[in-house]
């Protein structure tokens, strides 16, 4: 493993989780389970691989690591399909691991994450109401997390272009839908629920029934600091970036 890193990465994870609830406890175990897998397999790839003349002794980076851990969302699965692409025998692991990253672009032909893509696209594939269940996954997805009423958001969720927002501000018969967003959603609750129900013209449930068949991808749960507010959770960080790349 790699002493020197571990510690302080397990340091790093153990901050976000300044009050420890039953739940926290669990995903800061799982990152360190996830921590400790990296690692050891960063360190066979660094004994093993037959390229490991050219890797870098300080290789990963500490912030690497983290990043994987922070992107694995508490799924080995997305650490397995990555330490699995960087130690391909036919490509310099270094340059592999910065593709991950997203430092350096892939290859023509080459995906690093195309056992994942294809196990979205199966789960997604096998569902009814498919097109309904994306734009609410979208909602998530492109929702940014600090800013309520963002221009960006309004604009990529509505499917306008960039600055429509602020032309159609200029003709008050165009500003339904924008002036619908702005009075329908609620300023403490990022995903609500009930919010997203509102402004797609579901009935009170849908959400729920909708998502049933999706729990290996996506939680509908009580908000954890506000028990009357349900929202949606995106369980996988490497699902946004399928659905964007599509």
């Amino acid at each position: 493993m790699y002493p020197h890193l571990a510690p302080s990465i397990a340091a790093n994870m153990k901050s976000r989780y300044s009050v420890i609830s039953e739940l926290d406890a669990s995903n800061y175990l799982t990152n360190i389970g996830i921590l400790v897998f990296a690692c050891d397999t960063f360190n066979e790839i660094k004994t093993q691989h037959r390229l490991r003349s050219y890797i870098p002794i300080g290789w990963p980076a500490e912030d690497s690591l983290d990043s994987l851990v922070q992107k694995s969302s508490g799924q080995f699965i997305y650490a397995s399909t990555v330490v699995k692409y960087v130690a391909s025998p036919r490509h310099r692991p270094t340059h592999h691991l910065e593709v991950v990253l997203g430092i350096q672009l892939p290859k023509a032909g080459d995906s690093p994450f195309a056992e994942l893509d294809a196990l979205y696209r199966h789960i997604l594939m096998g569902i009814a109401d498919v097109d309904l269940i994306l734009q609410i996954i979208g909602f998530v997805v492109l929702h940014p997390p600090n800013y309520y009423n963002s221009v960006t958001f309004m604009e990529a969720f509505l499917l306008l272009a960039p600055g429509d927002v602020e032309l159609l501000m200029q003709n008050l018969g165009s500003l339904i839908s924008i002036i619908g967003f702005v009075v329908l959603h609620p300023p403490n609750y990022y995903n609500s629920v009930t919010f997203m129900e509102a402004f797609l013209l579901l009935a009170p449930g849908d959400v729920e029934l909708l998502m049933q068949n999706l729990g290996s991808l996506i939680s509908v749960e009580i908000h954890p600091y506000h028990a009357e507010v349900l929202t949606v959770c995106l369980l996988h960080a490497s699902l946004k970036d399928y659905l964007l790349d599509q």
